[in-house]
């Protein structure tokens, strides 16, 4: 049985597994398709062809503007747009199962874990990854510490066959894409259980996850109620990987404290630490 209260809580992104050298990032997938796996359904020749063009792609975002594409056509067709939803699902699906993801193959990268594995003996670990990196690395090097480490795949996992894509309740979508919402997805316990556990937490750190806007709604409450004046004072950790995520955190951090930032580093113990140095 877990406790409730966790003085620490980690929130890991992407850029944990990047780090190890795994090839996760929406960039590699859209890299690996094939020409037949591009052209398979308008949704995905919407996307191929928006990675094309700008070089880069931020799948959920995609996902919203097609959605609105879609409602300006005369006979919007949801029922294909949802299959053709789930096509691309199974396709990232498929990409990310056939990653190595052994730590016994990246033990010298591994390190960047084993800080706070071993600094905080108590964690919570707020996992956007699909993957089972951090278990993995556990298994290997600290199996004792399994039994003190809650971890919360809020967007499911390879291995469960339950990965969750999509956008946010925040997100105004055309009826007929309600499919793709989250919330549809996500075990509404496991959310009311983040908003408990980051409220009570000492220290929060985040790491590999550039607080995007395709997840705001997890944390829009954490960072207002940090940013009021009568807020109780937390330690904050961000890790990040170069000047460009510092200016994308940044961003974000001023978006969530809405337009407060100030406010948010008077009142809490703020720290930025550059992974690339």
């Amino acid at each position: 049985m877990y406790k409730s209260y966790f003085k620490t809580v980690y929130v890991v992104g992407n850029g944990l597994d990047l780090s190890c050298g795994f090839k996760t990032s929406y960039f590699d997938f859209m890299e690996s398709l094939t020409i037949q796996q591009k052209n398979k359904n308008n949704l995905m020749r919407h996307l191929s062809k928006t990675y094309s063009n700008q070089g880069w792609i931020d799948l959920e975002i995609e996902l919203k503007n097609y959605s609105n594409r879609l409602k300006k056509g005369l006979n919007p067709n949801w029922k294909e747009y949802q299959e053709s939803f789930e096509d691309l699902k199974m396709s990232l699906y498929q990409y990310l199962s056939k990653i190595n993801f052994s730590s016994q193959q990246n033990i010298k990268n591994f390190e960047l874990m084993e800080g706070f594995v071993k600094e905080y003996e108590l964690l919570y670990i707020l996992n956007f990854n699909y993957s089972n990196t951090i278990e993995e690395y556990l298994e290997l090097f600290s199996p004792k510490l399994k039994n003190q480490i809650k971890i919360n795949h809020i967007h499911g996992t390879l291995k469960g066959n339950d990965i969750i894509i999509g956008v946010q309740d925040d997100v105004d979508l055309p009826k007929g894409a309600n499919f793709l919402y989250k919330s549809r997805h996500v075990n509404p316990q496991q959310i009311a259980n983040i908003a408990h556990v980051l409220k009570e937490a000492d220290t929060i750190v985040f790491f590999g996850y550039s607080l995007g806007e395709t997840d705001h709604s997890y944390f829009d409450f954490l960072f207002e109620t940090q940013s009021a004046n009568e807020a109780t004072s937390k330690n904050f950790i961000f890790y990040h990987y170069g000047d460009d995520a510092r200016n994308e955190l940044d961003y974000n951090l001023r978006m969530l404290t809405k337009k407060n930032l100030n406010h948010f580093y008077a009142n809490n113990n703020v720290e930025f630490k550059n992974c690339k140095n």
